[in-house]
């Protein structure tokens, strides 16, 4: 095992380059902060699973990572702090990564926490990292919401940022399939 000066950094590098290469999981060292990062990201949709094993003598962490098709559901990752240059931010501070799709996690004095949690209960700290997420645009009509009336009235292209991707299809793909049905486009042209 080889001395590592950011630790951090070398397991962000791990499941980044796992991500990128397709495979289903990634083995990294284990440490206490290691093993809260992966914890949050399993909790934010980000990866599959997390377990700590021990091979060799020495405990590893081994994340099951999440594909949706053939992508990774991490589209973004990106180390802030670092040893060289630490960077604080106040609970007013927290960076929105990817316009609240992603996430930011922060080592704070209650402990390492994803920045939704960070606001909710109003600390700030150090910002270890970043991850993005996939996201795709769906209509309000997808969630059930929808009428002939809706489509004549709100034009049917109203739209909510979702964390997944529904059914593989993409929102215009989807829009146009029901505005076939519904008759909108018709009436549009």
């Amino acid at each position: 095992m080889s001395n590592v000066s950011d630790p951090i950094a070398d397991f962000l590098t791990r499941v980044r380059n796992a991500t990128r290469s397709g495979k289903p999981e990634v083995v990294a060292p284990f440490s206490k902060m290691k093993g809260e990062v992966a914890r949050i990201l399993k909790e934010e949709g980000f990866v599959s699973s997390v377990a700590v094993n021990t091979v060799e003598g020495r405990p590893v962490l081994q994340i099951g990572l999440k594909y949706v098709g053939d992508r990774s559901v991490i589209t973004n990752l990106q180390r802030v702090s670092r040893p060289g240059l630490r960077r604080y931010v106040g609970a007013t501070e927290i960076p929105r990564v990817l316009s609240g799709i992603g996430i930011s996690i922060l080592s704070t004095s209650s402990g390492i926490m994803s920045s939704r949690e960070a606001k909710r209960k109003n600390v700030g700290g150090e910002l270890l990292a970043l991850f993005g997420r996939k996201a795709v645009y769906v209509s309000y009509w997808e969630k059930g919401n929808h009428s002939a009336s809706d489509c004549e009235t709100r034009s049917g292209w109203s739209r909510t940022r979702l964390r997944h991707r529904t059914k593989g299809h993409s929102f215009l793909a989807v829009a146009e399939k029901h505005h076939r049905e519904c008759g909108w486009a018709k009436r549009r042209s």
